[in-house]
């Protein structure tokens, strides 16, 4: 075998959980082996010790993913318990109680069927888009966008479509100006790929309408901060 003998730690392009693996696997050799290299800069030990830590912070993201879910799941079920009760069991009482008298069904802040209500204008100016979930995949963010005001995926009145941007860093970003545009949208869902490089990283989003009337200056949605998986 002729050159220099160069010797590399293969880690760098792992994915997470063979990461661990592999250093932990690595670490322990040291451990095992001390005199190979004596007095190892930083010493095995305590690269372990940031080797576990590591190892715990992995699964106290995936049990709080994991629970993120579930109350995500408990929300929904509700929210359609409440909207039973309303819808099932109120209107009829409201309506039999009432007797037809439409100014005590709007005192209970209820509705009258057909009936014609004003309709606010929800323009880019006074509604932003917001992500109102996140669905983790392997590698992927699955973005659900709604409307602030409608809390639909509808587009306000004047607008034409949405952009979305990222950003990677510890650090919440001050100017949309440091964020990656990722793609311009119509509706209310919008998927991120990954590369698994970037597992682990902090990642934030954030959202503007992009208007139908050009000179309107849409107003710039809340940011909000997740985890790539």
């Amino acid at each position: 075998m002729s050159g220099k003998l160069i010797v590399v730690p293969n880690v760098r392009k792992l994915p997470e959980g063979e990461f661990v693996d592999d250093t932990k696997a690595k670490a322990q050799a040291e451990i095992d082996n001390p005199l190979i290299v004596p007095n190892l800069d930083p010493p095995a030990a305590s690269t372990m010790t940031k080797i576990l830590g590591l190892e715990t912070k992995i699964a106290k993201r995936t049990a709080a993913l994991l629970a993120y879910k579930q109350m995500t799941s408990d929300i929904e079920v509700a929210r359609n318990e409440i909207t039973d009760i309303m819808t099932d069991k109120w209107a009829g009482q409201i309506q039999e109680a009432v007797a037809g008298d439409a100014g005590k069904v709007k005192a209970l802040n209820f509705h009258i069927k057909n009936e014609k209500e004003e309709k606010n204008l929800v323009s880019v100016t006074n509604s932003h888009p917001q992500i109102d979930a996140i669905d983790y995949g392997p590698l992927t963010h699955t973005l659900h966008i709604t409307n602030s005001e409608t809390h639909s995926e509808k587009l306000p009145d004047d607008g034409f479509a949405l952009y979305i941007y990222e950003f990677f860093g510890a650090v919440e970003p001050t100017d949309i100006k440091m964020m990656e545009l990722l793609g311009r949208v119509r509706g209310g869902k919008y998927t991120n790929h990954f590369t698994p490089d970037q597992i682990g990283k902090t990642v934030w989003y954030a959202l503007v309408y992009e208007p139908k009337t050009a000179g309107v200056e849409p107003e710039l949605a809340s940011k909000v901060k997740s985890t790539v998986v």
